[in-house]
């Protein structure tokens, strides 16, 4: 069995980061200095099975994120190179309710599916409402967030719903097959419409609202927070158990990082499946007619923008 140790190498360790998108996977290993040393990347189909709903299996997601991970430090260790850990992106917005031992009891919603539009028309009659929701988590009532999802749930599958041990998300569901800790990093909880920007908590009420308890949902942690690879995915992977595994943020707030635009003023526009405008801020940005959302990226920074739901999805 090949693995990768320190005695592997005597050159600089890297860092594999491993973003995990709608569509696809992609693990790339960097130097200290951002410096790309290898890479690769798998794929796996988004599911429409009717009008409006867009899934995707959290299992062929999980085997594609060791594939690439596998894939990469395999390329490492005959560049004699040591890695130093693995770091997390995942695609927002994504639910699936998960069963008392972490797996999921359905594919895995996606940030766009947008079944719940008719919960979110009905919620935005009552505007008060939707304004005091939106000022504590800086997400507008909108079908792509988990809170509206589980909403969709209760409402239209109340077996399933009454099933529901945990709220899963992409982040937590890979952490945990990763670490053993059932965890998700402050930037994914600041994006399904249920964590308090101001308390940095779970928001009772709104989450009363959604008809769960706070014990269904993972605690909240740090986007810089790692603990070691569980000796099971270890294993797995063929990598040392206890191999720090950064917890990271998600993939919409990352782009400001990846492409430098982390000053005061400075404003990223990008296009991938979806499309956005996104500003670095110190603290939590809301806006009087509700049209933007706001994210963690790290504990004392934040990201303010909008998007819309067909950027480059149009050209297929």
């Amino acid at each position: 069995m090949n693995t990768i140790t320190p005695m592997d190498s005597v050159n600089q360790e890297v860092w594999i980061g491993v973003d995990v998108g709608t569509t696809g996977v992609r693990a790339i290993a960097y130097t200290e200095e951002g410096v790309n040393i290898c890479s690769s990347e798998a794929f796996y189909p988004l599911l429409t099975p009717r009008p409006d709903w867009a899934e995707e299996s959290p299992l062929q997601i999980l085997e594609a994120v060791q594939a690439v991970i596998r894939k990469t430090t395999e390329q490492l260790r005959y560049r004699n190179k040591e890695l130093a850990g693995i770091a997390l992106s995942t695609a927002m917005h994504s639910f699936a309710a998960l069963d008392e031992n972490f797996e999921p009891l359905h594919d895995m919603q996606t940030w766009a599916d947008s079944r719940s539009a008719a919960i979110v028309r009905e919620m935005k009659k009552d505007e008060a409402l939707c304004r005091s929701f939106y000022e504590r988590t800086g997400c507008p009532i909108h079908a792509c967030y988990p809170f509206a999802k589980i909403i969709w749930l209760r409402q239209n599958q109340p077996e399933l719903f009454r099933q529901m041990r945990f709220v899963g998300s992409l982040k937590d569901y890979l952490y945990y097959h990763l670490t053993g800790e059932w965890l998700v990093d402050k930037s994914t909880a600041s994006t399904t419409g249920m964590y308090n920007e101001q308390t940095l908590a779970w928001d009772d009420e709104i989450i009363a609202y959604a008809g769960i308890t706070k014990d269904q949902l993972p605690p909240v942690v740090s986007t810089t927070y790692s603990h070691g690879l569980s000796e099971k995915a270890a294993k797995n992977l063929r990598l040392p158990a206890n191999l720090p595994v950064v917890i990271g943020a998600t993939d919409g707030v990352l782009v400001n990082v990846g492409i430098g635009a982390v000053e005061p003023g400075q404003i990223s526009g990008t296009i991938g499946t979806s499309g956005a405008l996104r500003m670095l801020t110190r603290q939590p940005k809301v806006d009087p007619q509700m049209r933007t959302w706001c994210y963690n990226l790290t504990d004392d920074m934040w990201v303010a923008g909008g998007a819309i739901n067909n950027g480059g999805m149009i050209l297929r």
